[in-house]
């Protein structure tokens, strides 16, 4: 049974697309209504004196309409197919393309890089949206605000969640979440705490705390417990 496998590089970070599902998730987000049955004879090197597949998926994403290409998974450690080497980094189960929202914030240079996205948040009764967001900062270091409105835009004109993220190296596998998260209406409000969270991050390593009782992430239980308290209320109290 043909299964294909691929390997990305996003960064640092390396992201293996693993089996004919996969690859075709990956591929009917970034290039929709692709046929099918030529592309799998690609993918099989069926075509003589035609470039390998692997520059075909570099095509495909360059000549994507997507702004970004969003990869929800989990990180692996496991024998690459039909080889002796091992794959270290993120396993994919779901690709998403999107176009980048308007935003009406310009962030200022301070606060390093800054994208408008899309980005998913499970809601009460535990369907996933993707949110009109502002991320800022410089990697891996960042601020997330999302906007828990209907709009397609980041506009501030309703509430917006405010957290922070010191994303995973190859090492460490795991985020470290060192804010609760904070929902501010106010535009003023809103600018102010991303600039402020923005700050904090900046101004610490922020390295996991020791304690013997830690999960995975490298946060205590106390901590984690937090934070999930504080994303469970998020859509009906206001966060201090």
């Amino acid at each position: 049974m043909f299964q294909p496998c691929a390997v990305l590089r996003a960064g640092i970070h390396s992201i293996m697309l693993d089996g004919l599902d996969a690859v075709w998730d990956f591929i009917n987000a970034v290039q929709p209504d692709m046929p099918r049955a030529v592309v799998n004879q690609g993918m099989k090197g069926e075509f003589i004196e035609e470039q390998p597949f692997a520059q075909d998926l570099q095509d495909f994403i360059n000549e994507s309409d997507a702004d970004f290409i969003s990869v929800r998974g989990h990180y692996a450690h496991v024998r690459e197919p039909n080889s002796t080497s091992m794959f270290c980094g993120h396993y994919a189960s779901r690709v998403k393309a999107q176009k980048a929202p308007k935003c009406i914030l310009s962030a200022p240079k301070s606060w390093g890089e800054s994208a408008a996205l899309f980005l998913p948040m499970r809601m009460r009764e535990g369907d996933v949206r993707w949110l009109p967001s502002l991320v800022v900062g410089d990697y891996p270091r960042l601020v997330i605000a999302q906007s828990l409105s209907e709009s397609k835009a980041f506009d501030m004109e309703s509430a917006v969640l405010i957290s922070s993220v010191v994303c995973a190296d190859e090492q460490a596998q795991a985020e470290i979440r060192p804010h609760l998260s904070l929902k501010r209406t106010e535009p003023a409000t809103i600018i102010s705490s991303i600039a402020e969270m923005h700050h904090q991050l900046c101004d610490s390593d922020y390295e996991p705390l020791p304690c013997d009782d830690e999960t995975r992430t490298g946060l205590r239980f106390k901590e984690a417990e937090d934070i999930e308290r504080s994303r469970a209320e998020r859509l009906f109290i206001s966060l201090n």
